[in-house]
C-alpha cells in the first residue's frame, strides 16, 4: 500500500487550546497496522482538531524518498508514504505549535508562516496518483519537535497514567527495547495512532497535519525528494535501507538514537524525518485529496478508513 509523500522529516516525519496557544506536537510512536473508523476509541476524543488513527511500520524497511519504495519490483516508484499499511511497524510522530512560542520550546523549531509546494513534482519524478498534483499550500506559523519522541519521554506519560504501554516491548531486532534504559533516548515504537494522540494531548500538543509535516520536512525553496535535497540516501544521511554497494543494504537494521544523522536534517533542522521510524500525522487518507485540498491550513479529508503516515524507515 502507499502512504502519502514521505518527504523529509523521516524519509528512509499535538493540541491544547490555551491563551493564544495551540501546540501541535508530533511524537515518535509506532503501532501495528491500521485502525478503521470503528476502532476501539471514540472519535469524539479526536475531533478536538479533526480525527485520529492508527498505523504501523517497520523500522529500517527501505529508505524512502518523499515517496515509497516498491518492494515487489525493488524499484523506487516514488509512491508516497501516506496510507497506513497492515504490517507491524514503527512510527514516530513530530510535534508542532502555534505562536506564541510554548514555554518549553527548547527542542521545538519554528516553522514560519508562508507558502510551500506540497506533493510530488511530476517534472522531476514519476509520481503516484495520491501524490499529485503538486500544489501550493499556505500554513500559519507553528513549532515542531526537533527530535522523535523517545522511550523515556513516552514512559513518563505511561507512569502518569495518561498513556498506555506500547503494544510490544520489542523493536525490529531487539526483544527488550522499550523498558531497557540503554534505549531510553531511542524513538518509541509499537504505539497506535490513538496512543500517539493521547501522548500529544498529555504533553500539551497535537499531531501535525500532513501539510505541516511536509513543510517542516521539505522547506520552501524547492520540491526536493529528501530532507537534505535530491542526492541519493547514504548511511551518513539516514538510518534505513539504501541501495549502495549491495541491493538495499541496511545501515543499522533497527532504530538509532534520535538525532544521530544531523547531515540528513530538514532545511529547518528537524531531525530523522527520513529513516529510523515512520511517523504519524493527523489526516485521514484519501487518494484524491491533493486535487481538492484547500490553499490555507489544510487538515485532510473530513473522514476516512485509514490515517496517513509520513516518512519511512
Amino acid at each position: 500500500m502507499s502512504t502519502r509523500l514521505s518527504l523529509l522529516f523521516a524519509i528512509l516525519i499535538t493540541s491544547v487550546l490555551g491563551i493564544s496557544l495551540l501546540l501541535i506536537a508530533s511524537v515518535a510512536l509506532a503501532e501495528s497496522a491500521y485502525e478503521d473508523e470503528s476502532g476501539a476509541q471514540s472519535e469524539s476524543t479526536i475531533q478536538a482538531y479533526q480525527k485520529a488513527t492508527s498505523a504501523s511500520v517497520e523500522s529500517n524497511a527501505h529508505v524512502e524518498d518523499l515517496f515509497v519504495h516498491d518492494q515487489q519490483t525493488e524499484q523506487t516508484s516514488l509512491v508516497s508514504d501516506r496510507l497506513v499499511s497492515d504490517t507491524d511497524s514503527i512510527v514516530y510522530l513530530p510535534a508542532i505549535s502555534i505562536l506564541p512560542a510554548p514555554l518549553y520550546a527548547d527542542d521545538m523549531i519554528l516553522i514560519p508562516a508562508g507558502e510551500f509546494q506540497m506533493g510530488c513534482d511530476s517534472s522531476k519524478y514519476a509520481c503516484s496518483a495520491d501524490n499529485v498534483p503538486l500544489h501550493t499550500v499556505y500554513l500559519s506559523d507553528y513549532y515542531i519537535d526537533m527530535y522523535e519522541v523517545s522511550n523515556w519521554q513516552y514512559s513518563i506519560c505511561v507512569v502518569k497514567g495518561a498513556c498506555t504501554e506500547p503494544h510490544s516491548e520489542r523493536s525490529g531486532t531487539r526483544y527488550s527495547y522499550y523498558s531497557t534504559s540503554f534505549y531510553g533516548n531511542y524513538p518509541v515504537v509499537n504505539v497506535d495512532w490513538y496512543q500517539a494522540w493521547s501522548y500529544c494531548i498529555w504533553d500539551g500538543k497535537r499531531l501535525p497535519t500532513e501539510a505541516e509535516w511536509e513543510k517542516a520536512a521539505r522547506g520552501v525553496s524547492d520540491t526536493r525528494n529528501y530532507p537534505w535535497g535530491d542526492a541519493a540516501p547514504t548511511c551518513d544521511l539516514v538510518n534505513g535501507s539504501i541501495n549502495e554497494e549491495t541491493p538495499w543494504e541496511l545501515c543499522v537494521g533497527d532504530t538509532t538514537d534520535a538525532g544521530s544523522y544531523p547531515a540528513g536534517a530538514s532545511p529547518y533542522g528537524v531531525m530523522d524525518m527520513s529513516g529510523n521510524v515512520w511517523e504519524w500525522v493527523f489526516d485521514w487518507y484519501d487518494v484524491g485529496y491533493y486535487s481538492v485540498s484547500p490553499y490555507i491550513n489544510p487538515t485532510g479529508p473530513a473522514a476516512g478508513a485509514f490515517r496517513s503516515r509520513r516518512g519511512g524507515a
